[in-house]
């Protein structure tokens, strides 16, 4: 590693002028196990890496993720999103290397161009708490905002109407790279 170089827990590869980062696990820190992605470690590692190496003009985020948090989510997709309207010309592309499913699924409508493996796999779902009998009104109304947020993001890089994405994730849709 060359001096002045950290370690770093997304980013794996740098060459002159491509970079590569992984999403390969469940999305959001766990504290009691110290695993899972932290949202706001992978942003800072993103900014790391464009402001460390002006040349490189293309990151590669791979995903390989059953999904998890929607917080760590948004700090990611952010961070991805950010990158692609900045003005520095750097292109953030993403890839399905298996399954992007839950969080993870939108997380891949971030890239500037988004692929997905022949035997990968998409499912999105409504957003959810633990225990979702007992929540308050309050409760309820952030989940409903955090689903609507999610719509939006769909909305914008599908194509499709709030309505076609809010009943394809009523019903737990699962998608492959044929469809």
């Amino acid at each position: 590693m060359p001096a002045g170089q950290h370690e770093y827990k997304f980013i794996k590869n740098i060459d002159k002028t491509v970079a590569t980062m992984y999403l390969y696990g469940e999305i959001g820190f766990d504290l009691n196990t110290y695993t899972g992605i932290d949202g706001a470690m992978f942003a800072l590692e993103m900014d790391w890496l464009i402001r460390n190496y002006p040349d490189v003009k293309k990151i590669n985020v791979r995903i390989n993720s059953p999904g998890g948090s929607v917080i760590d989510g948004f700090s990611i997709f952010s961070s991805i999103n950010n990158v692609n309207q900045n003005t520095k010309g750097v292109t953030v592309d993403t890839y399905n290397d298996g399954i992007a499913a839950s969080t993870a699924g939108w997380l891949l409508l971030a890239g500037k161009n988004i692929y997905m493996a022949d035997f990968g796999m998409l499912m999105l779902h409504k957003p959810s708490f633990d225990s979702q009998e007992e929540m308050s009104k309050k409760d309820k109304d952030i989940l409903q905002m955090f689903n609507n947020s999610i719509v939006t993001i769909f909305e914008a890089k599908t194509g499709l109407s709030r309505d076609e994405i809010n009943a394809m994730m009523e019903e737990e849709t699962w998608m492959d790279a044929s469809t």
